[in-house]
């Protein structure tokens, strides 16, 4: 699009302030929140809730990810004497996207799970009890009791490696979100050292006129 057909600032500082004051924001707090459940679910061994959790992150990981993809699309139809501007007022916007990125691709399951290893160990070793007890009693009925508890260990490892699953899609759909983020900062980045660039040349060419004034 040839610069004279694109828009000044103040065209587009409406969708603008929605993007940065309502839609990324309200997605990056239930981002924060999806996380924080997720912890707390895994913790108590609530793992359906806790993988429910995981997919709804993934799901606002992915809308947050069009955001930006539209932000960048309102980008490109801005002057480029406005540029800078835009950029200065996207800026936190997309800094405060890069720590939430950072921070759950920063999370690790294994530490997350920690506590629920030691529910499923504690259970382990009570079904290794029982089945002591069964031995030295000879009890047949202890028996249906015994593959109960085995059942539900099994069920609880399966939840468990759902569970992971859905961190490693998790992760993925952030590191999607990231490329896009990158895609904005790289543009931005470009623009600034463009307007850095301006003030050198001015300099230079000032500096090569009095030289050649001096040499008149």
């Amino acid at each position: 699009m040839d610069d004279e057909d694109k828009l000044p600032l103040k065209r587009v500082e409406f969708s603008l302030n929605k993007f940065n004051e309502v839609a990324i924001p309200h997605h990056l707090d239930l981002l924060r929140q999806h996380k924080a459940n997720i912890i707390k679910y895994s913790a108590a061994g609530e793992w359906a809730r806790a993988r429910a959790e995981q997919t709804h992150a993934r799901r606002v990981a992915a809308q947050l990810r069009g955001l930006l993809a539209e932000l960048d699309a309102l980008r490109r139809r801005v002057r480029d004497a406005d540029l800078a501007r835009f950029d200065a007022q996207t800026q936190r916007s997309r800094d405060t996207t890069l720590r939430a990125i950072v921070d759950y691709l920063g999370s690790s399951p294994v530490s997350i799970d920690r506590a629920s290893e030691a529910q499923v160990a504690a259970s382990a070793t009570s079904t290794e009890s029982v089945g002591v007890v069964a031995h030295a009693l000879e009890d047949d009925a202890l028996a249906p009791h015994i593959q109960l508890v085995v059942q539900h260990d099994e069920a609880a490892l399966r939840e468990r490696e759902e569970l992971l699953r859905g961190w490693s899609e998790l992760q993925a759909e952030l590191r999607a979100l990231h490329d896009v983020w990158q895609t904005a900062q790289a543009a931005a980045l470009a623009q600034r050292e463009q307007v850095l660039r301006v003030p050198l040349r001015l300099n230079y060419l000032g500096d090569w006129s009095q030289l050649t004034f001096l040499f008149l």
